[in-house]
């Protein structure tokens, strides 16, 4: 049997509002100025930090579509997933991100979430 494989997420490219190197598959905001940081608790996430940018240069960020997300802690497949501190991805229904397509038992683990809000 034949596959393909399309893209996961599409991305846009904004300026890092922070340092971001350290932040690939963490949930990022636009700030005020329209650069891109981290989310905070409960904030309604743009997307996913795609690649690693410094404060000041162009980040990519992946929205829609599955997004790769860093977990804060346990997240069931099948779950509601929204923004924890630090860009970090929880169980919630607070403007949630999308739904867990995997699961994962531990924080820092990267789980597949489907974008769907």
């Amino acid at each position: 049997m034949a596959g393909f494989k399309l893209d996961e997420a599409w991305t846009f490219a904004g300026i890092a509002g922070e340092d971001l190197s350290d932040a690939v598959n963490k949930l990022v905001v636009m700030n005020s100025d329209g650069e891109i940081v981290l989310a905070g608790s409960t904030e309604k996430a743009l997307g996913t930090v795609f690649e690693a940018a410094d404060e000041g240069a162009a980040v990519s960020v992946a929205m829609g579509a599955i997004l790769k997300v860093v977990a804060s802690a346990a997240i069931a497949k099948g779950a509601r997933v929204m923004a924890a501190a630090g860009g970090l991805g929880v169980t919630g229904t607070t403007n949630p991100v999308g739904i867990a397509l995997t699961s994962c038992s531990a924080e820092g683990e990267v789980i597949s979430v489907a974008a769907v809000g």
